[in-house]
């Protein structure tokens, strides 16, 4: 099985477009395996969206396959093929076997918050803030669901059902993630009270 994943050539979009579940403001995400060449899009992906691209060369694929790698769970759950050859792909996704253990990553992405909440420079940058506590906090809960053999990959609802956030909540952390990743402001409907709320709450963690 390790020569088979080593061997192939694959381009798989993952991420919200492949849930079927993507906005205006969803990036387009694609995995490539063994190649970083341009990948043709179907014809459902904007052509002017942002593009989002995971390398991984074959031996790094292999150790997280061989690993049980969560996030390969979430590509062969989720994702769709784009490039690559069917039977090997669907060889690889049948072999398969996820990890059934992620105490250790749980636990690096709550020390992960406590030391954000701590930064005495982040008392200054509310934004960049509350996009490293969101990408901790997703991440928890992805994690905290699949130690349930609960596999949820969308961002908003492993914040919601893994972490216990509130939908609103959830929705503004996943907002202030996009405006310090794109370099825009935060608008101000959500400089108000529910952002001190939500650094409380992953706070208390």
């Amino acid at each position: 099985m390790k020569e088979n994943v080593i061997a192939g050539q694959f381009s798989v979009l993952i991420g919200s477009y492949a849930r079927g579940t993507a906005t205006l403001d969803s990036d387009v995400d694609i995995l490539r395996i063994g190649h970083v060449r341009q990948v043709p899009l179907p014809i459902f992906i904007p052509k002017d969206g942002v593009k989002s691209f995971i390398d991984y060369d074959q031996v790094l694929f292999t150790e997280l396959y061989d690993s049980g790698s969560l996030f390969l769970k979430h590509v062969f759950q989720e994702g769709i093929l784009l490039e690559g050859r069917h039977d090997e792909w669907l060889s690889i996704k049948e072999n398969f076997k996820v990890a059934e253990v992620f105490d250790e990553e749980i636990r690096k992405y709550a020390e992960l918050l406590l030391f954000s909440s701590a930064f005495i420079e982040y008392r200054k940058a509310v934004i960049p803030y509350l996009s490293t506590a969101f990408k901790a906090a997703k991440n928890i809960g992805i994690f905290h669901l699949a130690s349930n053999k609960v596999f949820v990959f969308d961002k908003k609802m492993a914040l919601v059902n893994g972490c216990g956030i509130e939908l609103r909540d959830a929705e503004m952390l996943l907002r202030a993630n996009q405006c310090y990743e794109r370099f825009s402001l935060l608008p101000p409907p959500l400089r108000n009270k529910r952002t001190g709320r939500v650094l409380c709450h992953l706070e208390r963690g």
